[in-house]
């Protein structure tokens, strides 16, 4: 994911925003959209599906409707940044769980920033025409939608899996779960950087002067908030000096950062580590992932369903899936991401790229809500030792 500055660093305030959302929410919701009772009548018959099976009274009802409704839907507007490896195999499966074979699934795999600025636009010029969103590093985004009143509040049933979660990563039951979550942590060539990496003191060594790098803080949301987290557990004199070691701020996304590092153009890259076993397979490059023992702050990647959606029907069914076991045990293994349902199990050879678990990523608690002036001073402290 690039490191693009999200809108509200062109002028995107949460106050703007949401003076700008107030005509335009209740327009979407006069016109109906995904406000549409679940009970509404519908013919279900003949509705079979395989994810009917295992269902039973009002939830097999309410199920069967929904697929009804996605029938005469027949479409899908899904926008996301960081699952490409798992898009396939996810909208596959939701078709044939849901028996959707003819459903038109338009997925677009956008930068942060392309995101935001998708919705904004959309949602401001009361046109929307995307279904599902989803994003990571960003739990302000989702909270100014919920404010504007622009985020469905859809309680799917796979949500009582998610209890607790939001020690770990950033969710709001009924307006947007993390399924999955990454982490920034160093990741390395073992035959190249043969000490390892057991601390982020080990990042200190002065023959990394240099070879380098760290995520762009002052333009991502999701580094700042790694960057916020990390100051729980590192004073400011341990980035003062690492400033000594001249790290490389921003060098691109996940996958550029460890492709530097498979090409030697790096020793070591603090980058978010769901790319790394994907690049290594591709590259042939042995790589490593380091988990120093002071922790580090779980990245959840949120999905939500915007209010006024034109197939909301189908983003129910699809939210209930994205938040299911199998979902996010495909996303798990395409992805080596951690899972942040108990029920997903990391598989063994993908746990040494990614904690296999939020408590084995010894998350480091932080407030991914904090107002913005905190934020701000956050990033301006990151500037003020590294630059800008």
């Amino acid at each position: 994911m690039a490191h693009t500055p999200l809108p509200g660093r062109a002028g995107w305030s949460r106050r703007s925003f949401l003076a700008t959302m107030g005509a335009a929410a209740l327009t979407v919701a006069a016109c109906g959209g995904s406000g549409e009772s679940e009970s509404a009548a519908a013919d279900i018959s003949g509705v079979q599906a395989p994810v009917l099976d295992s269902l039973t009274g009002d939830e097999r009802t309410r199920v069967a409707t929904l697929i009804a409704k996605a029938r005469s839907e027949g479409a899908l507007n899904w926008i996301t940044p960081i699952i490409t490896d798992s898009k396939d195999p996810l909208i596959e499966a939701f078709k044939q769980r849901h028996n959707l074979p003819g459903l038109q699934v338009s997925f677009e795999n956008l930068q942060t920033g392309q995101v935001t600025s998708r919705v904004q636009s959309e949602v401001t010029s009361r046109q929307i025409k995307t279904d599902v969103v989803g994003l990571n590093g960003s739990p302000s985004f989702f909270k100014t939608l919920k404010d504007a009143e622009m985020l469905e509040n859809y309680r799917s049933p796979q949500l009582t899996a998610y209890q607790g979660a939001d020690k770990f990563v950033s969710i709001d039951p009924g307006y947007w779960a993390s399924p999955i979550a990454v982490q920034y942590l160093p990741v390395y060539n073992p035959k190249v950087w043969t000490t390892g990496v057991g601390s982020w003191y080990d990042l200190l060594d002065p023959r990394l002067k240099g070879k380098i790098s760290w995520p762009g803080v002052p333009s991502s949301e999701s580094a700042l908030l790694m960057y916020r987290g990390l100051r729980e557990v590192l004073p400011l004199s341990y980035f003062q000096s690492l400033k000594n070691n001249a790290p490389r701020i921003g060098v691109g996304n996940s996958t550029v950062a460890t492709q530097m590092v498979s090409q030697g153009e790096l020793t070591i890259a603090v980058t978010q580590s769901h790319t790394v076993h994907n690049t290594s397979q591709q590259l042939g490059v042995p790589l490593e992932v380091a988990f120093p023992k002071e922790g580090a702050v779980l990245d959840g990647w949120s999905v939500g369903i915007l209010t006024g959606c034109p197939h909301p029907a189908t983003a129910k069914l699809f939210m209930d899936f994205i938040l299911s076991e199998n979902a996010v045990q495909i996303m798990v293994e395409k992805q080596a991401a951690t899972p942040v349902r108990d029920d997903v199990k990391m598989p063994a050879e993908l746990a040494h790229f990614a904690p296999a678990s939020p408590g084995a990523a010894h998350a480091i608690p932080v407030d991914p809500l904090a107002d913005r002036k905190t934020m701000q001073a956050s990033r301006d402290e990151f500037v003020g030792i590294f630059g800008g």
